[in-house]
């Protein structure tokens, strides 16, 4: 929770992926690519030495660097990736409160009884946690290391601590990562993924289960369901006939393939990259897919599979080693892909607007007096009233084709358009035409933030300004002026600096000519900043003056 400096990260060899991999619980390493791996090693507030890794630049694993057994604790980012992977314990909502307050899970807190039992452990073994909140389960939202093992709490009554916590969703080791929220799943996906047995016996105590959980205003609510659900509970298991691990594998797959991958993905395609980027996010929201549970266990069997669906391939694998399989080549016009309908699965990102931190910004044209009387030729326009220039070329073209005045490359000037072109011609090209017409505009750029707040800029675009000043003892700093002009928050931004490049920063009033506050950042960084700002904050280089600085000319 506290800041750390972050001393190296650097990519990681082959053979040490293999054995970092080795490390892992097969339901993980099978669902991780081996491209982008890196380690690097952070210390704490209170000087602790800790080495994590990373994959795709997100932060997946870490363990304390003096510490003799050498246990590899997750982050949340990496229970994600699989429910079974690690001991799960579940607390109620208001408990994980007081660990995010810094304090240790202590065992009363501990929901353990008949339906959600205590998992078997070791001391010092890593465990994930989850909040529990009505029938909505949220996580893994913790990490920590066990103080006791499951006997051992057992024998002591559930009293004491339990958990010294280590790492908590939305922490700053979170804030490393793409920054996506906790997953969250109802007490009825929990049924629907138990074997039968035990899945007849949770519905049978859910009511129960409610009532152990001291969620007493939702008791009425909960037998009314319960009733519905003995009612309907045919129904119920038709539909989840209906829709098996297999079929959604290979819907998703298929959305996958024609919404997220498209014909404009290069190819060669990294396999474990589709199956991360491309087929697990097309998974529905209220569902969950696990390929162990599936009759394939693996996805390169499932693609042996699902290649055999039809007389043609629906896409080419190409073997690069083990775990280096590529899809060389796609048939977009498989009939598979062809007869499939999207129903629930997800082809845009939902949290897109959670991973957004950056503002986007668009530049249109406020409509001035003299425009008003082409404009209204074909809409109902108001004066300040915004346009993007696209549109304001189609307009144009649109009234010319409405009037009989277009002569292939050139435009037969009527009184109006010789009024806003300011030309005594009897014709004139597109696109001086265009630019003519377009000058009565006012530029105008509309600052959108993620919050959907807007920041409205006429005439000049707002930027950021990069530079670089120097210090007593010749010591360089670099300057970030401007930044709240886009709407970043410059203590947030100065924070991701400081852990990116492990140098102090500080936030101070700007001098003349900018205004508000400003970034003092230790060292020559500016080609760091300018990657940051366009990579994860997607501000286009165009509004960032000092982006390219000008090289050093050699000394005679």
């Amino acid at each position: 929770k506290k800041p750390f400096s972050v001393k190296n990260n650097a990519s990681m060899r082959n053979s040490d992926i293999k054995k970092l991999l080795a490390r892992l619980p097969p339901s993980i390493s099978s669902q991780l690519s081996k491209n982008s791996v890196a380690s690097g090693r952070l210390t704490t507030f209170n000087d602790y030495l800790i080495d994590f890794y990373t994959f795709e630049k997100v932060p997946l694993f870490f363990e304390f660097t003096e510490d003799k057994s050498r246990t590899l604790f997750p982050t949340v980012y990496a229970t994600w990736l699989s429910q079974e992977a690690w001991p799960i314990l579940l607390v109620h909502r208001n408990v994980f409160t007081y660990l995010e307050n810094g304090a240790d899970l202590m065992l009363p807190g501990v929901i353990c009884n008949e339906q959600f039992g205590l998992p078997e452990f070791s001391a010092g073994a890593p465990i994930v946690i989850c909040t529990i909140q009505g029938d909505t389960i949220t996580g893994p939202v913790a990490v920590g290391k066990a103080v006791m093992s499951s006997s051992e709490m057992r024998a002591c009554g559930m009293k004491g601590r339990g958990v010294q916590m280590l790492h908590l969703d939305k922490d700053l080791l979170w804030e490393l990562g793409d920054r996506k929220p906790a997953p969250s799943f109802s007490v009825a996906d929990v049924i629907q993924s138990m074997s039968s047995e035990e899945k007849t016996e949770m519905e049978g105590n859910l009511e129960e289960a409610v009532g152990d959980l001291e969620i007493e205003e939702k008791k009425e609510e909960g037998e009314e369901k319960q009733e519905e659900t003995e009612e309907g509970g045919d129904d119920g298991e038709e539909k989840v006939d209906e829709d098996t691990p297999e079929e959604l594998l290979l819907r998703c797959f298929l959305a996958g393939l024609k919404h997220r991958m498209t014909k404009s993905a290069p190819l060669p395609f990294d396999v474990g990259q589709f199956y991360a980027r491309c087929l697990l996010p097309c998974v529905p929201a209220n569902r969950r897919l696990d390929m162990k549970k599936t009759k394939y266990k693996k996805f390169a069997t499932f693609l042996d599979e699902v290649n055999k669906m039809e007389s043609a391939s629906i896409v080419k694998i190409q073997g690069k080693g083990k775990g280096n399989d590529v899809i060389a080549a796609v048939t977009w016009d498989h009939p598979l892909l062809k007869s499939f309908q999207l129903t629930d699965e997800r082809i845009t990102d939902e949290d897109a607007e959670a991973k957004t931190i950056g503002p986007t910004i668009h530049e249109v044209l406020s409509l001035t007096e003299p425009l008003m009387p082409l404009v209204r030729t074909w809409k109902k326009a108001e004066k300040g009233q915004t346009m993007t220039p696209q549109e304001l070329r189609e307009g144009i073209a649109g009234y010319v084709k409405a009037q009989n005045l277009n002569e292939g490359k050139l435009v037969k000037m009527d009184p109006l358009l010789a009024q806003l072109a300011r030309s005594n011609e009897t014709t004139m090209d597109w696109n001086t035409l265009n630019q003519k017409i377009q000058g009565h505009a006012t530029p105008t750029f509309i600052v959108e933030l993620p919050d959907r707040r807007k920041i409205v800029y006429k005439v000049k675009a707002p930027k950021i300004n990069l530079k670089t000043e120097n210090r007593i003892g010749n010591k360089k700093v670099t300057i970030v002026n401007n930044c709240e002009m886009l709407g970043i928050d410059a203590k947030e931004l100065a924070h991701r600096l400081q852990v990116g490049v492990a140098a102090s920063a500080s936030v101070i009033e700007a001098m003349a000519p900018f205004t508000g506050n400003c970034i003092q950042l230790q060292g020559s960084q500016v080609a760091f900043v300018s990657t940051m700002l366009t990579t994860e904050y997607g501000i286009d280089k165009k509004y960032i003056d000092g982006f390219e600085l000008p090289t050093k000319k050699k000394k005679k």
